[in-house]
């Protein structure tokens, strides 16, 4: 393609081109209807069958030429359409693309119409229903009118600088009928022109002012303007601005004034952050003008950020635009398109560079902006624990910014956990986050995810790293936060149950934290077991938990789990192991719990009557523990019998039980099964051996029992009636004992009967019997019961 010099494109801008058509592009329906005329003048064209009726779905083209630097004009003698259904449209050209002069429809007056070049097209449509007369018209040619130079008024050569002021013909009284005025403006190269208008008043749709930027080969339409209007500042994107103002024949008003220059700043640039500004859109607090094109290219130095903060912001809505872009262009990711007017929050990069543009079309403009800049240091980093803090999220206590990333990295020393201390937190709620993982990145397990505004629990790793990830969206900001970090030593450990404690959970007597797991080991001599002792617990109901082991890990009996706030019986081990597990959830805290560690000898044993006691529940006189089992066998010498004698018996009742038997095991016969708060008679074994059982559950205990244990002889036996007695029931004159069997064989010599003869009877009436056989067994004849 040749390029063409830019003097001759001026020239050819000035002059009128003439369009020529094959006449086979005409449409005809009918004979008379349409074809090419040519001037100097010719008519009456007529509507078909004028002045009859036209007919229906009637179409005719006319294209009417005349000489090379000429214009058209039409005037027409009669006009009556059907109207809203029938037009004839009038085109300033060669065919219907061209610029639309009129269109007539109806029955009227029609002025004049003249058009801007040698060359114009008709076109009269009729539909399918009502018809009318018709049209006629008459057309002839009239000269162009010139670019002068320096013709006072309409059109000229002007060059800015100096600019200067140019109004319409006749301006301030009214511009005339017919009025063709054509204005080239230039500017040195690199430069760009301002038109400012004062006033602007033309007949709306019969007169318009065209503005045209020529740039490059081409000349685009700017603007183009008709009627009363208030008319924003316009901006070329060259140094070559071309005008052209047209009126046809009928009406007319006071026309326009405006003002060009050329001696403005082009926007945008190269800017450093450190600079400050302020940065402003053109002619920024006065409108920014139609056509704008600015772009800013902002760098801070290598490991900066940059922020943009606004003063003000007021862009014509959803058409005028000013694109942010987080890198050196617009492939750079978009932080922010901002348009309208609006309040708007900082904007921060993610490096050390940020492109700005600005564009605004060819209508309506307003205010524009004005923003400064700074820089600011990356948020995030490498901690170690030990710091301290406080770590804040950017610009603390202020704002933080719209589009925030920070990445932290906390490490604590080996063996040691992280604890974070928040003073505050305040972040948009559900659309800016603080993501907190318990490892080195974002694979690591969450343990929390924060948002809103809310008040925070120390927040503990399990091991000696932390990862913090804070991001914010495009829109609502708010204050942040500001944490606090420490080292703490791990929960949890090996104990031995001699050592004592106390033994708590972490920060006692402050809360714990979120997310806890500790795992205790206690462990006591063979032979030995276990008792915890709870000054205080209370913790989370439902979600935090003490799970206490009979054995050395999870796998091993539950003894207990804890949780909520609560009274703590003493908890006893069955064994010299116990195992304890701690675990929080990512919520509520509380205080916790502190617990004493002793070593209990094993309730139960061997037994000998004769030792006398007394014998007790485990820890008597306090209360016994939760989840006991304490068994005793206790043995007399052959030939007697063994005796309990309770000082005192209290267990909970239908829970926990003393269960005696009339032997050496469970297998035995059930004597007695003990429950509750009771007076408890002698219990006498049948034979010289028993056997005890003690249970509790895991629930209320109570302070138990205490006993002693005898020998006593074997009541009954083989005796003569000379021996004399006396025999007595077991424990004479004391109370006899329970499920007592005593039986006597008494025999006399031959030819002899025997007597009893008794001192005193009292025994259980209707329930505890003396029954006397007269004869060697139960089988003999019954004497007395």
């Amino acid at each position: 393609m040749v390029e063409v010099p830019r003097r001759r494109l001026i020239s050819n801008v000035l002059c009128f081109l003439v369009f020529l058509f094959p006449s086979d592009l005409l449409i005809s329906s009918a004979n008379g209807c349409g074809g090419n005329l040519t001037a100097p003048s010719g008519g009456p064209v007529t509507s078909p069958n004028y002045p009859g009726n036209y007919g229906n779905n009637e179409t005719c083209d006319w294209l009417i030429t005349v000489p090379t630097a000429s214009r058209i004009r039409l005037t027409f003698d009669s006009f009556n359409l059907q109207n809203g259904s029938d037009f004839l449209a009038v085109y300033d050209g060669g065919n219907v693309s061209a610029s639309q002069l009129q269109s007539l429809t109806g029955s009227q007056t029609v002025n004049p119409i003249t058009s801007t070049s040698n060359v114009m097209f008709l076109r009269f449509t009729s539909d399918g229903s009502g018809t009318a007369q018709g049209f006629q018209f008459s057309y002839t040619n009239t000269t162009a009118v010139p670019v002068p130079t320096t013709a006072p008024g309409c059109g000229g050569i002007l060059t800015a600088p100096p600019g200067g002021t140019v109004t319409s013909p006749n301006y301030p009284d009214v511009y005339n009928n017919g009025e063709n005025c054509n204005w080239l403006i230039t500017a040195p190269e690199g430069s760009r022109i301002r038109l400012t208008f004062d006033s602007f008043d033309v007949e709306y749709g019969y007169d318009v002012l065209n503005i045209y930027d020529v740039a490059n080969a081409a000349a685009s339409l700017l603007r183009s303007l008709t009627g009363s209007l208030s008319v924003s500042p316009i901006i070329s994107a060259s140094n070559v601005m071309f005008l052209r103002f047209t009126s046809d024949y009928s009406g007319t008003a006071q026309g326009f004034q405006f003002s060009f220059t050329t001696n403005f700043t082009i926007c945008g640039g190269n800017l450093m952050a450190a600079s400050g500004g302020p940065f402003t859109s053109p002619n920024y607090p006065g409108h920014y003008g139609n056509n704008e094109t600015c772009e800013w290219l902002i760098t801070v130095p290598t490991g900066s950020r940059l922020r943009l903060t606004f003063d003000s912001f007021d862009v014509q809505n959803g058409f005028d635009f000013l694109n942010i872009y987080d890198g050196a262009n617009v492939r750079a990711s978009l932080l922010r398109s901002l348009t309208g007017s609006r309040s708007v929050s900082p904007i921060v990069s993610t490096s050390n560079v940020m492109f700005l543009r600005f564009t605004s079309d060819g209508s309506v403009t307003a205010q524009g902006f004005q923003f400064f800049t700074s820089n600011i240091s990356l948020c995030g980093g490498n901690l170690t624990a030990a710091s301290g803090g406080p770590v804040t999220s950017p610009n603390y206590p202020g704002d933080y910014y719209n589009d925030e990333t920070c990445e932290w990295l906390i490490t604590a020393p080996e063996g040691s956990r992280i604890r974070l201390t928040f003073d505050s937190f305040e972040v948009q709620n559900h659309y800016d986050f603080l993501t907190i993982y318990d490892g080195a990145n974002v694979r690591a397990s969450l343990l929390r995810r924060l948002t809103g505004s809310q008040s925070i629990s120390p927040i503990v790793s399990t091991s000696n790293v932390m990862f913090l990830r804070f991001t914010s969206d495009g829109s609502v900001t708010a204050q942040g936060f500001q944490f606090f970090t420490s080292n703490i030593s791990l929960c949890g450990g090996n104990l031995t149950a001699a050592s004592g404690g106390p033994v708590t959970s972490p920060n006692y007597p402050g809360d714990y934290h979120n997310d806890e797991t500790c795992e205790w080991l206690i462990t006591a001599p063979e032979g030995s077991r276990i008792r915890l002792t709870f000054d205080s617990f209370e913790v989370e109901n439902h979600h935090d938990s003490l799970n206490i082991y009979d054995g050395a890990n999870v796998r091993a009996s539950l003894l207990r789990s804890l949780t909520g706030s609560l009274s703590v019986s003493p908890i006893v081990s069955t064994s010299n192991v116990m195992f304890l597990r701690f675990t929080s959830d990512g919520s509520v805290t509380a205080q916790g719990f502190q617990f004493f560690t002793s070593n209990i000898s094993l309730c139960g044993g061997n037994l000998t009557a004769a030792s006398g006691g007394p014998v007790t529940s485990p820890n008597y006189p306090g209360d016994y523990y939760n989840d006991e089992t304490c068994e005793w066998l206790i043995t007399a010498p052959e030939g007697s019998r063994i005796r309990l004698t309770f000082d005192s018996f209290e267990v909970q009742n239908r829970y926990d039980f003393l269960t005696i038997y009339d032997g050496a095991n469970v297998r035995a016969s059930l004597f007695r099964s003990l429950t509750g708060s009771r007076s408890v008679s002698p219990i006498v074994s049948t034979s010289n051996v028993m056997f005890l059982r003690f249970t509790s559950d895991g629930s209320v205990t109570a302070q138990g029992f205490q006993f002693f244990t005898s020998n006593i002889s074997l009541c009954g036996g083989n005796l003569t009636a000379a021996s004399g007695g006396p025999v007595t029931s077991p424990n004479y004159p004391g109370d006899y004992y329970n499920d007592e069997t005593c039986e006597w064989l008494i025999t006399a010599p031959e030819g002899s009967r025997i007597r009893l003869t008794f001192d005193s009877f009292e025994v259980q009436n209707r329930y505890d019997f003396l029954t006397i056989y007269d004869g060697a067994n139960v089988r003999a004849s019954l004497f007395r019961r």
